[in-house]
């Protein structure tokens, strides 16, 4: 029997945009659905993840060096939505930005920690079944066909202490 040990991992989905204007900074869509199997030929089980709202950075190409903004992650029992809000005051974030912009970079990578997964003869496959997320990074590479952006709109304005992901 085989057995899982604990590790890094970074799992590439598919983004589709749909709306487009220039002066938006923030795009959302549909990070991770439970039931769909990965280009890595792994499945994730249901909630794995856990469930609520947490805020984590937002990469380029998983490189901890390059951070672009944060991610807001929602994650409920069948699926994860994300809102990346890109910080255009720094270079990668610009950087980014424009790439994503113009169609250039059109998936996103989840970066997380894999710390519990079961080996399915039957499929043969690995189920993971308990993991952290670390972060959300904007990749050039595509894999999972439903991770689509829903919207991309601009930065709103908000009151000191107010929490940007309340307004969207």
């Amino acid at each position: 029997m085989k057995k899982w040990e604990k590790s890094v991992f970074n799992e590439t989905l598919t983004l589709g945009i749909e709306n487009l204007n220039e002066e938006q900074g923030i795009i959302s869509g549909r990070a991770l659905t439970y039931s769909e199997k990965s280009r890595n030929d792994r499945y994730y089980q249901e909630g794995m993840f856990g469930i609520g709202e947490i805020t984590l950075p937002s990469l380029f190409n998983h490189d901890t060096n390059s951070v672009v903004g944060k991610v807001h992650y929602d994650r409920q029992e069948k699926f994860i939505d994300f809102v990346i809000e890109f910080n255009r005051n720094v270079e990668k974030g610009k950087e980014a930005w424009e790439l994503v912009k113009n169609g250039d970079i059109t998936t996103v990578s989840i970066g997380s920690v894999i710390e519990d997964a079961e080996w399915n003869e039957k499929k043969e496959c690995w189920i993971m079944t308990k993991g952290e997320l670390t972060e959300l990074s904007v990749v050039p590479v595509p894999g999972m066909k439903n991770a689509k952006i829903k919207k991309i709109e601009p930065r709103r304005h908000q009151k000191q202490g107010e929490h940007n992901a309340k307004n969207i």
